[in-house]
């Protein structure tokens, strides 16, 4: 069976969550992986993995969508909400897995557990930013949470500074609320420059769907998380009890800092292997549909 992996944006020392799946699926299943990085998508393709990836400066759309529409069977990965859909992929009736509970999937597949990886992670950083610390977008349905947590307007600013790490584009958006902002988190070791990470979700994310990456990365190098009470729910969902580690206000958190090395030692009791749990997912779920592993 031929097939290919499609990824709009070049995966080699990427550290985007789709380009890493890309790469997973392309030697779990023997198949190419178009990336930009080589050489064009070729026709006639019994299989085509597309991921939801941006088509930003990808140069070679056009010949990926004549690859999507020449073949037998297409494949959907789905993993955040913000990312549209290639537009021919869904002319081919293709069969979607998504981690995202909004109604547009056939079968559910938490892509963000393969994000949890602890080999190679060694001591903690020898440098730590005081506070708590958060990273990632800035999305409008968080504002109301960055305002919550971010904004220095309440007598705590002195004892609890807000460190975000973020890309470029997004660098002032956080720096108005109030934030010390740099450059963006490039390995899981460097996670560990964080006293503890703060998890929070969109407004709008479903119960049901599956936890952000972030977490398991947070998970993986030891760095301990308080979550927003909103994100209980969701967690609940996914056999995780959050409670005793939640805060609504910033005085929650400043209260929640001194008891770090206790909140760290009970959620290290969550590590497991679960890209392992993941890989046997994504088996499961391709055989079905005909689709199976290469030797």
């Amino acid at each position: 069976m031929k097939g290919t992996v499609i990824h709009f944006q070049p995966t080699r020392n990427s550290n985007i969550g789709s380009g890493k799946y890309a790469v997973f699926l392309s030697g779990l299943y023997g198949f190419t992986l178009q990336d930009g990085a080589g050489k064009k998508p070729k026709h006639k393709q019994d299989v085509v993995i597309v991921m939801d990836s941006s088509t930003v400066f990808c140069d070679w759309v056009k010949e990926a969508k004549e690859v999507i529409r020449g073949a037998k069977k297409v494949f959907v990965c789905r993993y955040d909400h913000e990312v549209k859909t290639d537009s021919d992929a869904k002319k081919k009736n293709p069969i979607i897995l998504s981690s995202i509970d909004d109604g547009r999937m056939d079968d559910y597949l938490d892509w963000n557990k393969f994000s949890y990886y602890d080999h190679g992670i060694q001591k903690d950083s020898d440098v730590k930013y005081d506070g708590i610390g958060y990273y990632g977008t800035y999305r409008k349905d968080r504002v109301e949470y960055f305002e919550r947590y971010f904004t220095s307007n309440d007598g705590l600013s002195g004892n609890l500074p807000t460190t975000v790490a973020t890309t470029t584009p997004n660098k002032k958006k956080f720096a108005l609320l109030g934030a010390e902002v740099r450059g963006p988190i490039k390995s899981m070791n460097e996670l560990k420059v964080f006293r503890c990470l703060l998890f929070l979700q969109d407004k709008k994310t479903s119960v049901s769907t599956g936890i952000a990456c972030r977490f398991y990365e947070a998970l993986s190098a030891g760095v301990p998380q308080l979550f927003d009470i909103d994100c209980v729910p969701r967690f609940k969902a996914q056999g995780f009890d959050i409670r005793e580690f939640t805060v609504s206000t910033r005085e929650d958190v400043a209260r929640m800092l001194d008891k770090l090395p206790e909140i760290k030692k009970k959620q290290m009791l969550w590590r497991k292997d679960y890209r392992a749990i993941f890989r046997k997912q994504v088996i499961k779920i391709f055989k079905k549909y005909g689709v199976l592993p290469c030797e």
